[in-house]
């Protein structure tokens, strides 16, 4: 949590030097070769040649939409503030909670109604708040619009992931939509920036890079009673 707190100061940092899509291929690039290379020694690299067409399509969309939330995210990081783009990224978790119930129909147990509704009066406070800014500032209300497609676009990644533990472990998963991401963003970048960078860039760089390392959590299903039910063993 921590260092997803000050994760937005650290890009901001890199962005001085470094153009949104070559910051994000290195973050992807390094998070594939890491944990592609765990799996690999712990011989648990999965096969992509007996993945169906289904989890392909949905690897598919998944990875689409990180590469999406990623470049939308950057990109509104340098038209607004980092406080702003923490707050209204908030906007992901609400969208996948939203998309949980209606895709896989789960159920709020009363007390995360309560507290759903309290985030959306929350969200719905400060982007009112907010709207003054972007009245009188083009860049800041662009800013603020491409945090709203990022979140979305999280929320569309997270319910393919989610769909996608049925057939296979989280951690690959991870592998392939970092793998995946990483091709879709060789040709917007721009590696050999990193040379003419600071020195104090590059270490933001590299401390911005293993914060995508780590796999997401594992999702978990929520029966009709509200309680947890983990998804069908999957198949490695």
């Amino acid at each position: 949590m921590l260092l997803w707190g000050v994760l937005p100061l650290g890009l901001e940092v890199t962005l001085r030097s470094m153009d949104a899509y070559t910051i994000i291929w290195y973050r992807f690039l390094f998070s594939a070769v890491v944990l592609g290379a765990v799996l690999a020694y712990r011989r648990t690299f999965p096969s992509v040649a007996s993945f169906s067409a289904t989890v392909w399509w949905l690897l598919l969309i998944a990875t689409a939409f990180l590469a999406i939330n990623y470049l939308c995210y950057l990109l509104g990081l340098q038209r607004t503030t980092s406080a702003n783009s923490q707050v209204l990224i908030q906007l992901a978790p609400v969208l996948l909670a939203l998309g949980g119930i209606r895709v896989f129909d789960e159920r709020f147990m009363p007390v995360q109604w309560l507290g759903f509704g309290i985030l959306l009066l929350g969200l719905g406070a400060f982007m009112r708040d907010q709207m003054g800014f972007a009245a009188v500032a083009a860049a800041y209300r662009l800013g603020t619009s491409l945090m709203i497609v990022a979140a979305v676009a999280w929320a569309i990644y997270g319910l393919a992931q989610k769909q996608l533990l049925r057939w296979l472990p989280s951690s690959a998963i991870m592998v392939c939509i970092y793998a995946g991401c990483t091709v879709l963003f060789v040709p917007l970048s721009t590696p050999r920036q990193l040379l003419g960078m600071p020195a104090v860039d590059r270490w933001m760089l590299l401390f911005c890079a293993p914060t995508r390392s780590r796999p997401t959590g594992r999702f978990r299903r929520r029966s009709r009673t509200g309680k947890p039910r983990a998804w069908p063993p999957c198949s490695r």
